[in-house]
């Protein structure tokens, strides 16, 4: 049966940062529209959820603006309901803001996060927008093989390579600091004659707020380049959950399909 995942997670700025996604055997056309919602309590009847968001039209993560409630009697019950473009609807299952993270390290975790975006704000980060890949939605028939299901086209213009329609989803605000390590050395074909060469690539410094996953493309909007996550590495977690992270890129090439993400290219066109 298909399900929502959901969890909440603690926002630096104010309110709570909320994340999901879908089952894959859920297969509705587009769009989906997802809503946050609050009750009292789990058992609630439907009228009594009221919407905290509104309706977010192919997103998976919504930050909410209102002011937290930490206080030891904090039971409000948040879920996602989804609603597809052929009328069926989908709610995720009840849970409280501390379900994943007791209230003294969901606490910690908020600061430590809003401490890195403030620097990040200050002085060493650039303004930059996350589009993270579908993992979940309606195959595309344009690029994957009848037999096997695989996909044989990584540039078809309407998934962009990820062999869901739409190809990613967002974007997402968020600030990251760029820096540029060496990674490792090469001496070309022949090591004895070879010039040695090092190899460079773009090391990320990220909160862990949204999740982050490989292929997902972070735009930085200070210089207009798009880099495509290859490797993750936890810088700090708490409780199994990344608070800071560091994020190993490498730049799209012009040719990239992806870079018509942030244009008005339209779905299936493939010019940028």
């Amino acid at each position: 049966m298909p399900q929502i995942t959901f969890k909440i997670m603690p926002n630096f700025y104010q309110g709570h940062t909320y994340m999901w996604d879908v089952s894959p055997d859920f297969v509705s056309p587009f769009p989906w529209s997802f809503t946050v919602e609050t009750a009292d309590v789990p058992y609630a009847k439907e009228l009594d959820w009221t919407a905290l968001s509104p309706a977010l039209q192919n997103v998976f993560v919504y930050v909410g603006d209102q002011v937290p409630k930490y206080n030891k009697d904090y039971s409000e019950q948040y879920r996602i309901r989804l609603q597809a473009a052929d009328g069926k609807t989908l709610c995720s299952e009840p849970r409280t803001v501390f379900a994943d993270v007791p209230k003294d390290d969901w606490c910690i975790m908020r600061e430590i996060q809003r401490k890195e975006v403030l620097q990040m704000r200050g002085l060493s980060g650039v303004p930059c927008q996350l589009w993270q890949r579908r993992m979940t939605g309606t195959p595309c028939t344009h690029c994957t093989s009848p037999s096997t299901g695989e996909i044989v086209n990584p540039d078809c213009p309407w998934c962009m390579g990820s062999g869901k329609l739409g190809g990613y989803h967002g974007p997402y605000a968020c600030w990251a600091t760029f820096n540029v390590i060496t990674r490792f050395r090469t001496y070309g074909e022949n090591e004895q004659s070879g010039v040695p060469t090092d190899i460079k690539i773009p090391a990320v410094r990220f909160i862990g707020n949204p999740y982050i996953f490989q292929k997902d493309i972070l735009a930085d909007l200070s210089s207009g380049r798009k880099y495509v996550i290859n490797k993750i590495e936890s810088v700090l977690e708490l409780r199994k959950i990344p608070v800071v992270q560091t994020l190993y890129t490498a730049e799209l090439s012009p040719q990239d399909i992806a870079n018509k993400l942030g244009t008005d290219t339209p779905v299936g066109v493939s010019n940028c």
